[in-house]
């Protein structure tokens, strides 16, 4: 039976060009213009962002690239290769967000859509720490989590198997509040009956005496 990442993995280069096309449009594309000018209203020009699960780069890489100094990660071979052709100004590389290693205080912001709960929920707060870690005192850390509490695997999502775990949004309150994060914004995004919660968060300046 496969493991749950090869399930994330294998799922995404099965259904690649039917989940986004090349300009970013899909049956399930829920980028808001609205939270990426919040982000990046945010920026002094030329920071530096991290995107964990960028699939095929649009239109999150294309939206930074054009002022800033984006890195995109995906476990999905087919989404980093379409990703390098779509948008080659940005750099992209294939690996599993668990296993990410930088430096302290590396990034301005780093970017994470629907991603994170992808990984199996055990994996999920020790990356809320290396995230925190990774961001420079100020940066922002703009991800969707979950709503509700569930682990499992989806049949036929977009015609392929895929594997799914989140806590309830209070879980994640709790979780980032006790990394250091402080919660600056927060909003349902609304699917059908349910829902995933966005989350814009901030790495305080004050608590390194800045």
């Amino acid at each position: 039976m496969p493991s749950s990442k090869q399930i994330v993995r294998l799922g995404y280069n099965r259904i690649s060009h039917h989940y986004r096309d090349d300009k970013g449009a899909g049956l399930d594309a829920k980028y808001r213009k609205y939270w990426l000018r919040e982000v990046d209203r945010r920026l002094d020009k030329g920071s530096r962002i991290l995107e964990l699960g960028c699939g095929m780069g649009v239109p999150v890489a294309g939206y930074f690239t054009r002022k800033h100094k984006y890195l995109g990660i995906d476990i999905s071979d087919v989404q980093i290769q379409r990703a390098k052709k779509l948008v080659p100004a940005a750099s992209f590389k294939r690996v599993d967000m668990a296993r990410l290693r930088f430096k302290t205080e590396t990034f301005d912001a780093i970017l994470s859509f629907y991603s994170i709960i992808h990984l199996p929920l055990d994996e999920q707060k020790p990356l809320f720490r290396k995230i925190f870690r990774w961001l420079k005192p100020g940066g922002l850390f703009l991800s969707i989590l979950g709503r509700g509490r569930w682990t499992g695997r989806e049949k036929n999502w977009f015609g392929t198997t895929m594997f799914w775990s989140h806590a309830d949004q209070e879980t994640y309150d709790q979780w980032l509040i006790k990394v250091g994060f402080k919660i600056i914004r927060k909003a349902l995004v609304r699917e059908g009956t349910g829902g995933h919660y966005q989350f814009l968060c901030l790495k305080p300046s004050e608590i390194f005496g800045s």
